[in-house]
């Protein structure tokens, strides 16, 4: 159970919250008026393990880092922003998660939140020292005009952690103009020392403008396992740096390009750096160092007694080198890296490397899609069948597909008011592509599908409990065994004879009937009915019904 307590007037109202002898309190949801960080701060030290704190529409000034010290859910709806005051020193963070007298475990989650850091300060630091635990979820954030966004240290023997950061927008800048203005330290920094020992993950990111976009440490017999896993690097001085004999990092299904140079970072870098002994191990990416007007780096710096190692095929390639090769991505000038229908990367990657259960596996890409798809319809075979079991997946992090789906016509018309304060509690999407979207009764949006005029087919919205996705050839990865179902079938139609077609589904509380349920939107096409495997299984989008 759930017990909703609101604000009034500036004033907690935890003291409603009531404990049984014998038993744990309930887990409480708060609702902080926009902007109001003293009530904020006031909230987080109060909240227990299992507590929800949501962030409404605002500004909300940090003079004082913000402290975590209970794994809690603090979660921003759209619009809220944490933002450095002028009181906060050069180099702090603006929340700071402490795991240094007890462990944070996965129920400490930080989601929706954009962080500004005014080019001084850091967005999540979080310590560990042993014997304790730090392993936050950190997702669908928006870092920009950040020092370093994401700083995790783990520091003496039996310290761990399992983080898991993924979905989240890393900016040096101000996102101001096409080329960085300034530059970020870091985007994501994991630093492990003095035999602590780290198993990370990271997935769906996108770094810009910053030094290092991802900088794993692992030093004085400290043990760092780390998987980045379709992220785009781009616009920044280096891509991936791995250092220390303990730095294990795992790079698949990367974009990383344009990468740029400016005087105040010293020397160009490279899209991989691995040094002191350090692995990188990389696959199925995209290395390509272009960044215009001669301000370029390297694909690889491998220094004397580190390691980079080429798993399957990777698209490798140095824009000063005679001849160069392109990727074809649509519109790399503008930040967008899908690949175009004549990219060389279609279709060339491991297919065997990412299917469920290999050592790389990698389900999904950047936008929430299926990672394996049959970008050419018919695998490298014109005119016949594709062949089933043989599905290979595209380089870098956004799989080429022909059939789309997005959330389009959004408007929240159900307000949630806080106590007797003005500021409300809205639905939100991430039209970047998160896929992941927060509904409420009463709201409006309605669902698109674009794909090939006359193709067949099925949209299902499923509620999500004890499922799982299986990998079927030619389709990709279905969700199997649904609590429940409402599905649309049909053919799209396309007007005067085009090649494309789409059709749009309102989504209404007909579609999504149970209050507070995740649905995970599956659609799947099929351009010929006569050959089914020759579907494609498109993007998949996860759905919180909130009331």
């Amino acid at each position: 159970m759930i017990q909703k307590l609101k604000s009034y007037s500036g004033v907690l109202a935890a003291a409603l919250a009531f404990t049984t002898p014998g038993f744990s309190q309930l887990p409480t949801e708060y609702f902080i008026a926009g902007g109001d960080t003293l009530e904020l701060t006031n909230t987080i030290g109060s909240a227990v393990l299992g507590d929800s704190i949501y962030l409404q529409q605002g500004v909300y000034v940090v003079e004082t880092t913000i402290v975590i010290s209970e794994g809690i859910r603090l979660v921003g709806v759209e619009g809220a922003v944490l933002q450095s005051g002028p009181g906060l020193p050069a180099g702090d963070a603006l929340l700071f998660l402490d795991a240094t007298s007890s462990s944070l475990g996965s129920g400490l989650v930080i989601e929706g939140i954009s962080f500004d850091g005014n080019a001084a300060n850091v967005g999540i630091q979080g310590d560990c020292s042993g014997p304790f635990s730090l392993s936050p979820v950190i997702r669908n954030n928006r870092f920009v005009d950040i020092e370093t966004a994401v700083h995790l240290k783990y520091d003496g023997s039996s310290a761990t952690g399992s983080p898991l950061v993924e979905h989240n927008l890393m900016s040096g800048d101000d996102l101001i103009g096409t080329l960085p203005n300034k530059f970020g330290l870091y985007g994501l920094w994991l630093e492990v020392r003095n035999s602590a020992s780290v198993t990370s993950t990271s997935r769906a990111n996108t770094y810009r403008a910053m030094s290092v976009a991802v900088f794993d440490e692992a030093v004085n017999l400290g043990s760092l396992q780390s998987k980045h896993q379709s992220e785009i690097v781009h616009l920044s001085n280096a891509g991936y740096w791995a250092t220390g004999g303990g730095a294990q990092t795992e790079v698949v299904h990367a974009t990383v390009t344009r990468m740029f140079s400016d005087s105040s970072l010293g020397s160009n870098e490279a899209c991989l750096h691995s040094d002191t002994l350090a692995t990188i191990t990389y696959m199925n990416s995209i290395l390509w160092s272009l960044a215009g007007a001669g301000n370029h780096g390297v694909e690889i710096i491998q220094d004397p007694g580190s390691f980079i190692v080429a798993v399957g095929t990777n698209f490798v390639e140095d824009n000063m080198s005679v001849g160069p090769r392109y990727p074809d991505f649509v519109s790399p000038s503008s930040g967008d890296y899908r690949l175009k229908s004549t990219s060389p990367a279609i279709d060339s990657g491991d297919r065997f490397a990412v299917q469920p259960g290999a050592v790389y596996e990698t389900a999904f890409d950047q936008s929430g899609g299926p990672r394996i798809l049959d970008g050419d319809i018919h695998n490298g075979n014109p005119g016949g069948p594709s062949v089933i079991g043989h599905m290979i997946p595209d380089l870098g992090a956004l799989e080429y597909s022909e059939v789309n789906v997005d959330i389009i016509n959004y408007f929240a018309i159900s307000l949630e008011p806080v106590g007797n304060n003005p500021g409300y509690m809205m639905s939100g999407y991430d039209p970047t592509g998160d896929a992941h979207v927060q509904f409420y009764d009463g709201d409006y949006c309605e669902l698109k599908l674009d794909g090939p005029a006359g193709a067949d087919y099925m949209i299902s919205f499923r509620l999500l409990g004890p499922t799982t996705n299986v990998l079927v050839p030619d389709f990709g990865n279905l969700l199997v065994n649904p609590s429940a179902t409402v599905s649309f079938n049909g053919t799209l139609t396309g007007s005067s004879g085009g090649s494309t077609a789409s059709v749009t589904i309102p989504l209404t509380s007909q579609v999504l009937p149970v209050s507070f349920a995740d649905y995970e939107v599956q659609c799947l096409v099929v351009p010929d009915p006569l050959v089914p495997t020759e579907g494609n299984f498109s993007r998949r989008i996860q759905i919180d019904r909130i009331n």
